[in-house]
């Protein structure tokens, strides 16, 4: 490519030098010439048409020059030098045709046409060289070419394998996608159907709720103000007749100003606002009670704490005598009597090595003779004074860990009934789970009795366990649910588990017998279970399982009992709510999910069920402890559970007063002291540490009694009706955790002093700082559903309406 291109541009400078030599000669350029024989004109003439050519040439080089420049702008250094040369000489042969024009103009003898001529055949001769070397160049060219295509063939070619591939890969990808689309545009028009069948049901339920909300017209609405003066105190509305206190739910400033302007005032100040009724959270509307704070009025309305709550109160207490001798049972049946190893024949060593024999010899509570004296254990007898399963299995020596075990095997009954029962309680209702666990422990008591073997034993008390775990789930919940919400804690505090805790104190020291104290619990059980045809539903669970007509029925019922009128005016509300909040659909069947996804409801049962597991180690630990303290079992017995009773009458007191979390605390301290001194004590083991032990642990029963009683009231109070007992059997669980646990550490104390109750402190302050993390409930209705925040995002989408099934006042502000 380089060399013909060199050598166009060597026959291009050659013509351009001759051509600036054309008319002024060899030696003088400047001298003219005269005209030769052709005439002037001829040989401008030929000139001329030379001219044209050698133009059209070049023009056609020039094009040539061009398009090999921008076929080979991408050659080397050299290429690019020698175009720039080319267009170089081009310049000059245009210059030298400039000069042949002037020259031209100036010479017209013969002498210059002839050089002129001979001028011409050399260019023409150099253009026929030129020729050949484009024509050199355009061979090499088209070999270069011939290179090219076959480079580009090659490339056509993967080119066409890579498109081949690509192309499968976009059919594979495209087919991937399609069907990903296809199964997401299934999916989404699945969920458009269910919202459009929800939004269906929201419409309905929306033109219900305009059609009861008609008599609420601006026009209609009338409003004041009570317990204050004309710009403050308590916000009133008429509804169905009567005067119904606005909730303070959501209402802020903003509603305080619309109650302002609906009184006649033109304008309210920041203070009245404020006095009228302050809240952070922001309004959304105006909401009248909840239902739940309706059920309340309602068991006003039916007398409050009358004659029908005084029935229940002596029934349900009554039957505490059931759940406290079944769970106290081996305190005394699993207490190890006095007892001797009996040995016959015996031989004797002394000191001075003198053989002394004995025709008999007794070793109180020794499993194999001292190294002194030849023989063995022929048989055991035990103390006439109590007749417990140690002495009836001779759960002693090698068995001594049988009857702790025993106790376990109990607590992990409560464990596993304490949650069905709460799901059954709350499924079936409060009446038959509690009533169905009085059955299963006046049956099981009676068939412990008749035990043969202590597996026999171990099974009857495991059945006894799981019967005590479904009475303590349902107990409280059934009973409180009746009662107004002043006198809630008053359940709690009525010490029926100290008083029968006592009692059985004096029972166990008066038949003294294991067998006997089975048929005693047996016998006062069966009596209360005629209380099935007294007592009825809960009228709470009812509502709340929109089984409103029976819910309707009860509250007659307590109404007549209680010498009351029936409350029309709540039962009209409730059921105007019903129709409201269309309350007659499918029921929710609620279960330990609901709990575990409420954020609220999932703190609260941390900190109450691990205070609950702490409660239970300690109150059981104490209880099954008992034989480490001095002084006569009977006595410790009775102490331990009587010094429960004014500690538990005072928190009916301290409940009212300084609440229920601040009374846990109170409680719980008292007992962390009281531990940690028994511990310490046993420890250091001082000259009169027998009394201070004593005295003590009384200390830290009272406070854990108290405590555990506070802590009742509180849990019921903190989960709603639907999940209430849910919550509350799971508590109850956790607290048999501890249980199971006190009887093992109970064993290990035996031989390392002090480990038991300084672990009963450490779970009593771990409790007192959970309860103060923990809501008051003190003075508050008991929520019927589960609570959720105003306007917050449902799991389908839409906003949750289910808060507390509240009636409302919508929009009063755009009025």
């Amino acid at each position: 490519m380089a060399v013909p291109m060199t050598l166009t541009l060597v026959n291009l400078c050659f013509i351009a030098q001759n051509s600036a030599l054309l008319f002024h000669g060899d030696n003088n350029p400047g001298q003219a010439t005269t005209i030769g024989p052709l005439g002037k004109d001829v040989t401008l003439s030929l000139l001329v048409n030379d001219f044209l050519d050698l133009k059209a040439r070049v023009i056609s080089q020039e094009n040539e020059i061009q398009i090999l420049k921008n076929q080979k702008v991408s050659e080397d250094n050299v290429t690019a030098g020698t175009v720039n040369k080319l267009m170089s000489g081009y310049v000059d042969i245009k210059a030298a045709f400039g000069l042949i024009k002037q020259e031209f103009d100036r010479n017209n003898n013969q002498t210059g046409l002839q050089a002129l001529k001979a001028r011409q055949d050399n260019m023409a001769q150099s253009i026929r060289y030129l020729t050949l070397s484009l024509q050199g160049h355009e061979m090499h060219d088209e070999e270069t070419n011939r290179t090219i295509y076959h480079e580009i063939g090659q490339l056509n070619s993967k080119l066409v394998n890579e498109n081949h591939v690509l192309n499968e890969e976009i059919l594979n990808l495209t087919n991937r996608v399609s069907a990903e689309f296809n199964a997401l545009l299934t999916t989404h028009e699945a969920k458009l159907a269910t919202l459009g069948s929800e939004i269906a049901k929201q419409k309905t339920k929306l033109n219900n709720l305009n059609n009861t909300l008609l008599m609420f017209h601006i026009g209609d609405i009338k409003i004041r103000l009570a317990g204050g003066d004309s710009n403050s105190g308590r916000v009133e509305i008429l509804y169905l007749g009567q005067w119904g206190t606005v909730c303070d739910d959501d209402f802020d400033g903003n509603d305080a100003k619309v109650v302002c302007r609906m009184l006649g005032k033109a304008t309210c100040e920041k203070s009245q606002c404020r006095s009228i009724g302050y809240r952070k959270r922001p309004p959304v509307n105006i909401k009248m009670d909840s239902i739940s704070d309706l059920l309340e009025d309602i068991v006003k309305e039916c007398g409050g704490l009358g004659k029908f709550q005084a029935i229940l109160l002596v029934i349900m207490f009554g039957t505490k005598v059931t759940v406290t001798w079944s769970m106290l049972m081996m305190t005394f049946g699993g207490a190890t009597p006095d007892w001797w190893c009996n040995m016959h024949n015996v031989t004797s060593s002394s000191d001075q090595n003198k053989m002394s024999n004995f025709s008999t010899m007794q070793l109180l509570k020794q499993c194999a003779p001292p190294a002194n004296i030849s023989g063995s254990c022929d048989s055991r007898s035990y103390s006439s004074d109590m007749n417990t399963l140690v002495s009836e299995f001779e759960l002693i020596c090698d068995k001594d860990w049988i009857a702790s075990t025993i106790t376990t095997i109990q607590m992990a009954g409560l464990l596993i009934s304490s949650p069905i029962a709460g799901q059954m309680a709350d499924s079936l209702g409060r009446k038959p789970a509690f009533f169905l666990s009085l059955l299963v422990l006046t049956v099981c008591n009676l068939i412990a009795a008749f035990s043969v073997s202590w597996e026999m034993f171990a099974a009857c008390r495991f059945l006894i366990g799981f019967g005590c775990g479904m009475y303590l789930t349902t107990f409280y919940s059934f009973m409180q649910e009746f009662v107004p919400t002043r006198w809630r804690s008053m359940t709690a505090a009525v010490p029926g588990w100290a008083i029968f805790a006592a009692l059985y104190g004096l029972f166990s020291w008066w038949l003294h017998d294991w067998e006997y104290l089975h048929y005693a619990t047996a016998i006062v059980t069966a009596p209360f279970l005629l209380g099935i045809f007294i007592l009825p539903e809960s009228f709470r669970w009812l509502v709340s399982n929109n089984k409103v007509a029976d819910a309707e029925k009860v509250i007659k019922h307590i109404a007549k009992i209680n010498g009351r009128e029936t409350p029309k005016s709540c039962i009209d509300r409730l059921n105007n709510i019903v129709k409201t909040e269309d309350l007659t659909t499918k029921v929710k069947t609620h279960t330990l999910i609901d709990v575990l996804k409420s954020r609220d409801l999932l703190k609260k049962s941390f900190f109450l069920w691990t205070s609950w597991m702490a409660c239970g180690y300690a109150y059981y630990a104490i209880s099954f402890g008992v034989e480490q303290l001095s002084g006569s079992i009977y006595l410790n017995m009775f102490l331990l559970s009587i010094v429960e009773i004014p500690a538990t009458l005072l928190t009916w007191w301290l409940n009212n007063c300084i609440g229920r979390r601040w009374t846990c605390f109170l409680f719980f301290v008292i007992a962390t002291v009281g531990g940690a001194l028994v511990g310490t004590v046993q420890v250091m083991d001082p000259p009169d540490a027998a009394e201070i032990i004593n005295v003590a642990a009384l200390i830290a029963k009272m406070g854990v009694s108290a405590g555990w009683a506070s802590l009742i009231t509180f849990t019921t109070e903190s989960y709603p009706t639907v999940v209430r007992n849910i919550g509350y059997g799971w508590a109850n669980s956790s607290a048999r955790i501890g249980a199971m646990i006190a009887p093992q550490i109970v064993h290990v104390s035996k031989h390392t002093p002090g480990v038991m109750y300084y672990i009963c402190s450490g779970c009593m302050l771990v409790s007192a700082v959970f309860c103060l993390l923990l809501p008051e409930t003190k003075g508050k209705a008991l929520e019927n559903m589960i609570a959720k925040k105003t306007g917050s995002k449902s799991g389908n989408g839409g906003t949750d309406n289910d808060q507390s099934k509240k009636y409302e006042v919508y929009d009063l502000e755009k009025y």
